[in-house]
C-alpha cells in the first residue's frame, strides 16, 4: 500500500532544487496536510471498466457544454452545444469520437482498430482542414507490447507526424519524443522524459526541445520545463512543483479530488506563493458513479469569488 502525501512525501525535497520562499514552504506544508486528510477521509471508488476511465457498460457518451459569463452586472449564458460523441465497443474500447467546433461543424473525427490483443494499432478519419491533425494513424508496438512508435500520415499517405517511446526494464515509459512534418506547422523535434517511485508512479517529467542537434530544457511546451509529482493515497497527483529551463522554482499546482477521484478544486501559485488562479468543481452522478454534470467555477480577484463559467453535461447510453 502507498502511503498517503505527508511525512514521507516532504522527505523527497531534499532531491528537489531549494524552496527559498518561507511563506511558500509554509503553504506547502499546510496543503500536503489538507491532501493527506482529504485522501484518508475518501471513499471506494467504482472500478473502472471503460478505456476513458468509465464505469458500467458504456456504449456511448455525448458532452454538451453551456457557456456562462458576465455582461453588465449579470450572469448571461449561451446555448446548450454538442461538443462531441465517443463510442465503445463491448470490452470498453473506444471505437469512434467525432469533436465538434462551435458552429457545430467536425473539427475531427476518427474511428480505432484493436488487434486480437486489445491493441489499438490504426486510427483513420477527418478533420477540419485548419486543423493540423493526420489522416490516419499507425501504431507500432514492440515484443514485450508496449508502444514504440506512433506514425501520422495524411491522405495521400504521405508521413505528417511522429512520436517514438521508450521504456525501462520495468515497461515504464522514460522517454516520448515527437516530430511534425507537416507543411503548414513543421517543428523540430520535442522531448519529455520521465522519472519514477518506487511505486511507479511518475516523479519528474521534464520538457526538451531540438537546438542544433541538441536537446535543451524548455518552457515551451505547454508549461514549466520541469513538474515533480507529489501524490495523495488515492495516487492522484496532489501537487506539482513546478521549475523552469534554468532550474529555477516557478510555482506550484495544488489539486484536491472527491471521493470518486474527479476533481473538486485547482489552485495555482506562482514562485513566491502568490495566487494566479483557482478552479472548482461540482459534479452530479448517475447510478454507475459517471459525472452526467459537471459545474466549473473560476476564481474572479476583482470581486474576491468563484463565478460560474461553464456547466458539462454527459448523456450516457448503457449496453443492457
Amino acid at each position: 500500500m502507498n502511503a498517503p502525501l505527508g511525512a514521507a512525501s516532504l522527505r523527497s525535497y531534499a532531491s528537489v532544487p531549494s524552496i527559498t520562499s518561507m511563506k511558500f514552504l509554509k503553504l506547502l506544508i499546510t496543503i500536503c496536510a489538507a491532501h493527506v486528510f482529504v485522501a484518508t477521509a475518501s471513499a471506494q471508488t467504482k472500478p473502472k471498466t471503460n478505456q476513458l476511465g468509465y464505469a458500467g457498460p458504456v456504449a456511448s457518451v455525448r458532452t454538451y457544454t453551456v457557456s456562462y459569463w458576465f455582461e453588465y452586472g449579470k450572469l448571461r449564458h449561451g446555448k446548450r452545444k454538442l461538443n462531441s460523441i465517443k463510442r465503445f465497443d463491448m470490452a470498453g474500447h473506444l471505437i469512434q469520437e467525432h469533436v465538434l467546433t462551435y458552429t457545430d461543424t467536425i473539427l475531427y473525427q476518427y474511428q480505432y482498430v484493436y488487434d486480437s490483443r486489445a491493441r489499438c494499432i490504426e486510427a483513420f478519419g477527418t478533420h477540419d482542414k485548419f486543423v493540423y491533425l493526420p489522416d490516419r494513424r499507425v501504431y507500432i508496438y514492440d515484443p514485450a507490447g508496449n508502444l514504440v512508435t506512433e506514425n501520422g500520415f495524411d491522405s495521400q499517405g504521405k508521413l505528417y507526424n511522429k512520436h517514438e517511446y521508450a521504456y525501462d526494464d520495468k515497461r515504464r515509459r522514460i522517454r516520448s519524443t515527437s516530430i511534425s512534418y507537416h507543411p503548414e506547422e513543421p517543428h523540430r523535434p520535442h522531448q519529455w522524459t520521465y522519472e519514477y517511485y518506487e511505486n511507479g508512479l511518475v516523479k519528474n517529467e521534464r520538457a526538451f526541445v531540438d537546438e542544433g542537434g541538441v536537446f535543451q530544457p524548455t518552457d515551451t511546451l505547454g508549461g514549466a520545463h520541469r513538474k515533480f509529482f507529489l501524490y495523495n493515497s488515492a495516487n492522484k497527483p496532489a501537487t506539482v512543483l513546478l521549475y523552469d529551463a534554468s532550474g529555477e522554482f516557478a510555482g506550484m499546482v495544488s489539486t484536491v479530488y472527491d471521493s470518486r477521484e474527479n476533481k473538486l478544486e485547482e489552485i495555482q501559485y506562482d514562485s513566491t506563493g502568490g495566487l494566479k488562479d483557482k478552479t472548482k468543481y461540482s459534479y452530479r452522478y448517475d447510478k454507475f458513479g459517471n459525472y452526467v454534470i459537471q459545474k466549473i467555477y473560476r476564481w474572479d480577484a476583482k470581486t474576491g469569488a468563484y463565478h460560474l463559467t461553464e456547466i458539462r453535461y454527459h448523456l450516457f447510453k448503457y449496453r443492457k
